[in-house]
């Protein structure tokens, strides 16, 4: 359109503040340029916000992947956790010591899992157990008045007996990085 009118727009740039006397349409047409920028700009600017969005839930998304070893290090632990389970005789799992080794060992390694995920094999201390939920209906006083004690996320002026219940650690069924034993499968570091 600005081709059909080349002297007329020439004689009225948008930074002439004189009136000319002659058609409309250099002024419509300078109206529409700056519009045109106008538009032109704002989508810009809604390309680039919308741009960054990807940009950080794709790096998002890159720093939760797990290591490039996770799978082979996850294959190695489950077949060795597998194994030992498979190597457990029926008359072996029903005596407590036996399962109570073999469920610490499940949960070391979970936890060498965890460190390998993490890509943290030295720096963190890391901790896996299990904990039995009770109720609070279900429990004798005397318990409750001894457990409050031991209870190290409760605030104070809470009732144990206005909760649903209590979660009690087993101890012997806890492990830490720090406590793994030499049958743990530890991530393998050169893959």
């Amino acid at each position: 359109m600005g081709t059909l009118y080349n002297d007329e727009i020439k004689k009225i740039i948008p930074f002439s503040f004189s009136l000319y006397e002659g058609s409309i349409i250099p002024y419509i047409f300078w109206i529409l340029v700056i519009v045109a920028g106008f538009l032109f700009f704002k989508r810009q600017t809604e390309d680039d916000a919308a741009r960054k969005e990807i940009i950080d839930e794709l790096t998002n998304t890159i720093r939760t992947l797990p290591p490039a070893d996770f799978l082979t290090n996850f294959h190695k632990i489950y077949k060795e956790t597998q194994n030992a389970l498979r190597d457990a005789s029926i008359n072996e799992i029903s005596d407590k010591n036996v399962l109570d080794i073999l469920i610490r060992l499940n949960l070391k390694a979970l936890l060498a899992l965890t460190k390998n995920f993490d890509n943290d094999m030295d720096q963190t201390k890391y901790g896996v157990n299990i904990m039995l939920f009770k109720e609070v209906s279900e429990i004798n006083e005397e318990y409750l008045s001894e457990k409050r004690g031991q209870i190290k996320f409760l605030d104070n002026g809470i009732d144990l007996k206005e909760l649903k219940g209590i979660l009690e650690l087993n101890r012997e069924l806890s492990v830490s990085s720090d406590t793994i034993l030499q049958e743990t499968p530890e991530p393998d570091k050169n893959n």
